[in-house]
């Protein structure tokens, strides 16, 4: 596959309302990143974040995985969510930002999903990567468990 266009045009650094860190591209390298565009008015979205995520995140973080979640939202709704569900990872508040990435990159249902691979490759996109995440950070990161 191509050199994924999305994860490598994150050069100026992401403001994360929530968090106040900044990140760019560099922060992720190495790394397989679940890159997770998403809203908190999208069922599909939260269950997800609820019943699959946290799970996984705990699981195969510490082997070099990362979600990065770019949500509709503003940092204001995203603290109440954050407040009911346990969310350990980066989210951007798009909306605090007029939905610059969701613009950026022509993001226009929810979720949208890409995994990257360490070398900034797509391994998985969209249904795959909701459906099969854990079966493909299993696959890839076997040396880990």
């Amino acid at each position: 596959s191509l050199v994924n266009p999305l994860f490598f045009t994150f050069t100026s650094p992401l403001a994360c309302s929530l968090t106040r860190s900044k990140k760019t591209c560099e922060d992720f390298k190495g790394k397989y990143v679940l890159l997770d565009f998403w809203a908190s008015t999208c069922g599909p979205c939260v269950y997800d974040i609820k019943n699959k995520y946290a799970s996984i995140y705990e699981k195969y973080h510490d082997a070099g995985f990362e979600i990065l979640g770019i949500a509709e939202d503003s940092s204001d709704v995203i603290r109440k969510f954050k407040e009911k569900h346990a969310m350990p990872w980066i989210t951007v508040a798009d909306g605090d930002h007029e939905n610059e990435l969701l613009k950026r990159f022509d993001i226009h249902s929810f979720p949208t999903l890409y995994l990257i691979g360490p070398d900034g490759r797509i391994c998985a996109e969209d249904m795959e990567a909701r459906i099969k995440l854990e079966e493909l950070l299993a696959r890839y990161l076997k040396d880990f468990e």
